[in-house]
């Protein structure tokens, strides 16, 4: 897991063997980003008063949940996942189904450089989903998933990079 602040890929290279994940977080997914990263030690664990205390954090905590998503913080940023695996090649012939337990709220996901999910049509409060993938995953042989997630409040734009430049306080949108 990273924040699309420091990725500078686009989501059909991180799916990809090639893409080398250099300072990313480990993440148990389904999960909350800030879980995340206590879990991995990079933040220290706090409590709902002292999110504000949270480096990087710089609005006020009384407006939390009611001010839109600001990219430029560290738990309000995109995230991005990324997971390698094997499909034993037993599956051949089968019919090879990938499985979300909870994505919140929108997503844009690939596989093997593959877009297979749409942030249109991945889209609700911790929503699960099952996609086929038999023409996207490779049977007997690594397979890369990449999948960009991002709140109801970020704007949806057709960018196409993770990262991109925006002017101070614009939004990124769901390939930005």
């Amino acid at each position: 897991m990273q924040t699309s602040l420091k990725v500078e890929a686009n989501g059909e290279a991180i799916s990809t063997a090639k893409f080398v994940p250099n300072g990313w977080h480990h993440a148990t997914v389904p999960h909350h980003r800030g879980a995340a990263l206590v879990k991995d030690k990079t933040l220290p664990i706090f409590l709902q008063h002292e999110f504000a205390a949270v480096p990087g954090v710089t609005y006020p905590i009384a407006e939390f949940s009611s001010i839109p998503d600001d990219t430029r913080q560290p738990l309000c940023s995109l995230m991005v996942y990324r997971n390698a695996f094997l499909v034993p090649a037993a599956y051949r012939g089968k019919t090879v189904w990938l499985n979300f337990k909870g994505i919140n709220y929108r997503a844009n996901i690939w596989l093997n450089g593959k877009q297979i999910g749409l942030f249109s049509d991945v889209a609700g409060a911790w929503r699960t989903y099952e996609f086929n993938v038999t023409d996207a995953v490779k049977l007997g042989a690594g397979n890369v998933l990449a999948v960009q997630a991002f709140a109801p409040t970020q704007l949806i734009s057709p960018f196409t990079s993770l990262t991109g430049t925006r002017a101070a306080g614009q939004k990124y949108g769901p390939m930005g």
